[in-house]
């Protein structure tokens, strides 16, 4: 089964972008362990610059929490795929004229092991073991197994969802976020050519079955 990766809208505006409030909110990496929180209530506040209407039309929002925000009425949609295996916080919203009180963080409850090392090309810290990024990312095949969304356990920064849930929100047009396959969103991002050619791999990489 393939999995994708969470990604805001390619014509998201950076001028909408929200940014986390590590001042009065709980700690943004209290969400990246993969397993419930248990803090009753925590404090949750993302700041936008522009004002709530721009804000209103998305679905999902992008913002620095490195957690998913989406509106209450997409995550009804999607109730069925994600049961027990998210956890969803109240989210406060604060906008140039105004706070937003309808949408929820989503705490996502599982990990999973998928990088392919030996198919993707990953920058490292200097002591060459520790994973920086990706230039070329392949998951392993079926990495998400029954899940229908998780974190990256080797770089939880990456949120990898399954195919009848990036369906589901391309049936309800969901705005604000997109689910390219990591090679995809990759080749966005590098001249995956020069990357290969400096990697001293093969161009262009042969498909994996």
């Amino acid at each position: 089964m393939t999995a994708y990766l969470w990604k805001p809208a390619d014509n998201y505006p950076n001028t909408r972008i929200g940014v986390y409030n590590k001042k009065e909110s709980i700690d943004e990496y209290e969400f990246f362990r993969g397993n419930c929180v248990h803090k009753i209530n925590p404090k949750i506040i993302i700041d936008f610059e522009c004002p709530k209407e721009y804000i209103e039309k998305y679905g999902s929002i992008y913002t620095t929490a490195g957690s998913p925000v989406v509106r209450e009425d997409v995550l009804g949609l999607c109730n069925d795929l994600l049961k027990d295996q998210i956890q969803i916080f109240d989210v406060e919203l604060r906008t140039k004229n105004g706070v937003l009180k309808n949408y929820k963080l989503v705490n996502i409850l599982n990990l999973v092991e998928g990088i392919d090392l030996e198919h993707s090309i990953c920058k490292y810290l200097t002591d060459e073991k520790t994973i920086l990024g990706f230039k070329y990312l392949v998951l392993k095949g079926n990495c998400l197994g029954d899940l229908h969304i998780a974190r990256l356990k080797e770089t939880k920064s990456l949120i990898l969802v399954s195919e009848a849930l990036k369906e589901r929100f391309e049936k309800n047009k969901v705005k604000g976020v997109r689910f390219p396959t990591p090679e995809e969103h990759y080749a966005e991002i590098y001249n995956l050519e020069k990357v290969f050619k400096n990697a001293g791999r093969e161009w262009p990489p042969k498909k994996q079955g």
